[in-house]
């Protein structure tokens, strides 16, 4: 058994050597480069709609928790009434 340390483009090249033809993909998955032989997939097409909406509402989230850390100290809340809204089944 031989292993070898390839990069993308040692693979790429010997594709070529052996004439083989590049196999179709057709899922969502777009190769991406981020720095020299450095490859990952699944970043900008990969439920792009479900990315948004998680990204929104983790920004709402942030300026609800704000908002309610704001009124908290301007109430001069006590610990006991915190853990009471805290404790809140809404």
């Amino acid at each position: 058994m031989n292993f070898v340390q390839s990069t993308p483009q040692t693979y790429v090249n010997a594709l070529k050597v052996e004439n083989v033809e590049w196999p179709a993909k057709y899922d969502d998955l777009i190769p991406y480069a981020s720095d020299p032989n450095r490859y990952w997939t699944g970043f900008y097409s990969s439920r792009p709609g479900f990315k948004k909406s998680v990204k929104d509402a983790s920004a709402q989230l942030g300026s609800h928790s704000h908002l309610f850390a704001r009124s908290i100290v301007k109430q001069n809340a006590t610990e006991s009434r915190i853990n009471e809204i805290m404790d809140a089944n809404f």
